[in-house]
C-alpha cells in the first residue's frame, strides 16, 4: 500500500517502521521545521518496550535511560507527603525508566533512516473516492495514498479535517516543560509538588539535567493574554519551597520553554474511510499521566498488525479492528488521566488540605493502583 503517515513523532514514525518492514510504501510529512530538539523526559514503561523489541533497540534505550524505582510525592513547601515505591510493579511487569525525549526521537529516525521526512509540511485538504485518499499539502503538492494516518498530535490537523472540533476539551491547565542543569542538590528520582491549583514535577535526567514541568490552572478566559513565561512562573509559584526558588532563580528570558494547554482529546471513532488517527490525535490525555508516549507506541504495534497483509479491498475493516483492540485500553487510562487533572487543579486550600493528608496516610500501594490496568494487558 502507498501510506502517508501525518507526523513525525513517537507513534508515526514506529508505525513507518513497522510499515516499511512489511513493505509498504511510506511517505512522512511533519509540521515542524524539524523533530531532532531537545524535548523533555517520557517514562517508558514495559508496555512502550516491548512494542519496539522487534527492531532490537531495547538495550539501547535502557542505556540512555534512567531506571526508577520510586517517587516523592511532596507538599508545595517540599514537605514529603507519600514516597511512590515502584518495585511491585517492576517485579510484575518489569522496569520503568525516565527516558530523554530526543533520545527516543533519535532511535525511531535512525529505524526509519531510508524514509525522507517531508519537514514544514502539513495536510490542507483531504477527500476520498473509490480511486483513493486524495490530499493537497501545504507545500502546494497533491498526491493520492491508499491510507492516511494522522500521528500529528492533540492538535491534529487530521483530525480537524474528519471531525472538526469535535472531541477535544481544554482541561483547565497550561504547562510550561524544561530541561535544565541539575546542580548539586538536584534530586535523583522523581519528585512531585502541589500546591493549591499549581503542580510541578522534577524528573532526573541520565545526562545530568533535569526535566522540570510547572503545571497552574488557567482560566479559558485568559488563554488569549500575553504570557511572559518567566515572570508569571516567578509570579504563580512564588509559595513554593524546596528547591524551587533556586529553580525559579535560574531561569532566564534564554531558557528554552515549551509551554502548552492541557487538552483531553476523547472520540467515538477515530477513523472514516481510509483515514486513521494514532496516539494523542485520537484520544490525547493530561501529560502528567506519563502515558502518552507508551500509548502512541502501542497504537503503531496495534494498527501495524492490522494492517499486516490486508489488501485496500478490506482496509475499513482493519482500522474497525485497532479501533476496537485500543479504545478500551485508552479508556482505562482516561480514568486515571482525570483522576490526576483533579489531583493538580485543587485550588479551594481546604480540598487541597484534605488531598494532601489522604495521599500522606494512602499505604503506598494503593496510590499505584490506577497503574495497574495499564501494565496487566499489553498490546
Amino acid at each position: 500500500m502507498n501510506v502517508l503517515i501525518v507526523g513525525a513523532g513517537f507513534g508515526g514514525l514506529a508505525l513507518a517502521a513497522y510499515l516499511q518492514r512489511d513493505g509498504h510504501h511510506i511517505t512522512i510529512i511533519e509540521r515542524a521545521a524539524d523533530r531532532r530538539h531537545e524535548g523533555f523526559v517520557i517514562g517508558l514503561w514495559r508496555n512502550g518496550l516491548h512494542t519496539l523489541e522487534l527492531f532490537g533497540v531495547v538495550e539501547q534505550i535502557r542505556s540512555l535511560s534512567t531506571p526508577v524505582t520510586r517517587e516523592w510525592i511532596r507538599h508545595k513547601s517540599g514537605t514529603v507527603l507519600a514516597k511512590i515505591d515502584y518495585q511491585p510493579l517492576i517485579e510484575q511487569y518489569g522496569e520503568v525508566f525516565l527516558l530523554p525525549h530526543a533520545a527516543l526521537q533519535a532511535i525511531l529516525r535512525e529505524l526509519v533512516r531510508d524514509i525522507p521526512i517531508r519537514f514544514q509540511t502539513t495536510l490542507v485538504d483531504v477527500a476520498e473516492d473509490g480511486e483513493g485518499v486524495h490530499v493537497r499539502l501545504s507545500d502546494g503538492t497533491q498526491e493520492t495514498f491508499d491510507l492516511v494516518v494522522g500521528a500529528d498530535g492533540t492538535h491534529s490537523r487530521t483530525r480537524e479535517l474528519l471531525f472538526g472540533n469535535e472531541g477535544i476539551a481544554y482541561a483547565g491547565l497550561r504547562f510550561w516543560l524544561m530541561m535544565l542543569p541539575g546542580g548539586p542538590d538536584a534530586p535523583d528520582e522523581p519528585n512531585d509538588l502541589f500546591g493549591e491549583g499549581e503542580y510541578i514535577g522534577m524528573f532526573p535526567g541520565k545526562d545530568g539535567r533535569m526535566g522540570v514541568m510547572f503545571l497552574a490552572r488557567v482560566p479559558e478566559a485568559e488563554l488569549a493574554l500575553p504570557v511572559e513565561h518567566v515572570a508569571y512562573l516567578h509570579e504563580r509559584f512564588a509559595d513554593f519551597g524546596w528547591l524551587i526558588p533556586s529553580i525559579l532563580r535560574g531561569l532566564q528570558a534564554s531558557t528554552p520553554i515549551f509551554m502548552d494547554e492541557v487538552h483531553q482529546v476523547s472520540l467515538p471513532i477515530w477513523y472514516r474511510g481510509h483515514v486513521v488517527l494514532l496516539g494523542d490525535a485520537a484520544h490525547a490525555v493530561s501529560p502528567t499521566s506519563a502515558m502518552g508516549g507508551a500509548m502512541a507506541l502501542e497504537d503503531a504495534h496495534v494498527l501495524a498488525e492490522e494492517l499486516h497483509n490486508v489488501d485496500p479491498a478490506h482496509l475499513e475493516q482493519a482500522l474497525a479492528a485497532y479501533m476496537t483492540r485500543r479504545k478500551p485500553r485508552v479508556e482505562e487510562l482516561r480514568y486515571t488521566s482525570d483522576f490526576l487533572i483533579w489531583l493538580a487543579s485543587v485550588e479551594h486550600p481546604a480540598v487541597a488540605f484534605v488531598r494532601n493528608a489522604v495521599m500522606h496516610l494512602l499505604p503506598p500501594a494503593t496510590l499505584l493502583q490506577g497503574m495497574e490496568p495499564m501494565l496487566e494487558t499489553l498490546a
